[in-house]
């Protein structure tokens, strides 16, 4: 497998976050990666990759927020709660990644990472 596609995103402190991210398997994102065959999705967000997690994400629940793959489209929500997020504190350069796990247990190398994600305070309250 290839290098890991990067994503960087922003996420508030207090705020929902669900993103759908959909993989491909061809870069001109024509033809989505089935994931079908997978059991299981994991993402861990750290300010380093020595650190102490930040949050914890899989498929199978029971973490800080939750990962659903959703098959043969290639997508796979992101979820943390505003309940979550409020527990965090205003950060620039967090970095993930988000590793599939197949049907034999094994994990392949990270399909997607980040390195220059923002953990922010949102200026506008609701």
């Amino acid at each position: 497998m290839g290098s890991a596609g990067q994503w960087n995103w922003t996420m508030y402190i207090g705020r929902d976050f669900n993103r759908t991210i959909t993989l491909y398997t061809d870069e001109a994102q024509t033809t989505a990666k089935d994931l079908t065959g997978y059991s299981n999705a994991d993402m861990k967000i750290k300010n380093d990759a020595g650190d102490t997690e930040l949050a914890h994400l899989n498929s199978a629940g029971g973490q800080d927020g939750t990962l659903t793959l959703g098959g043969s489209a290639g997508t796979i929500v992101v979820a943390l709660s505003d309940t979550f997020t409020a527990t965090l504190t205003a950060q620039k350069n967090v970095q993930f990644d988000l590793v599939l796990e197949d049907a034999s247990n094994v994990k392949e190398e990270p399909i997607l990472a980040g390195d220059d994600c923002v953990i922010a305070q949102p200026v506008t309250d609701v």
